[in-house]
C-alpha cells in the first residue's frame, strides 16, 4: 500500500527537450510574440531571483558551520 502511494505522489521526470517543447508550443498558441518575449524575460528574472536567496542561504549555513567547526576546536583544544 505504502509502495503504490509512494509511486503515486512521486512525479515523473519529463524529459528537458519534450518540456521545453511543450512550453513553447503553449506559449504560442496562447500568447503574442510580445507577450511571450516578456513571459520568457520573466522567467529568467525570477529564476535569477531565486538562485541568489539560494546562495544567499548557502553563505549564511556555511558561516554557521564554520563557526560550528571553530567551536568544536576550541573545545577540542581545551580538553
Amino acid at each position: 500500500m505504502k509502495l503504490k502511494m509512494h509511486e503515486l505522489l512521486t512525479p515523473v521526470p519529463e524529459v528537458e527537450d519534450e518540456y521545453v517543447d511543450k512550453m513553447v508550443y503553449l506559449l504560442r498558441r496562447d500568447f503574442d510574440t510580445d507577450t511571450q518575449n516578456n513571459i520568457l524575460l520573466s522567467v529568467g528574472k525570477k529564476l535569477s531571483e531565486l538562485r541568489n536567496e539560494d546562495m544567499r542561504k548557502m553563505e549564511e549555513d556555511y558561516k554557521i558551520l564554520q563557526q560550528s567547526h571553530v567551536n568544536l576546536n576550541s573545545r577540542i583544544a581545551f580538553q
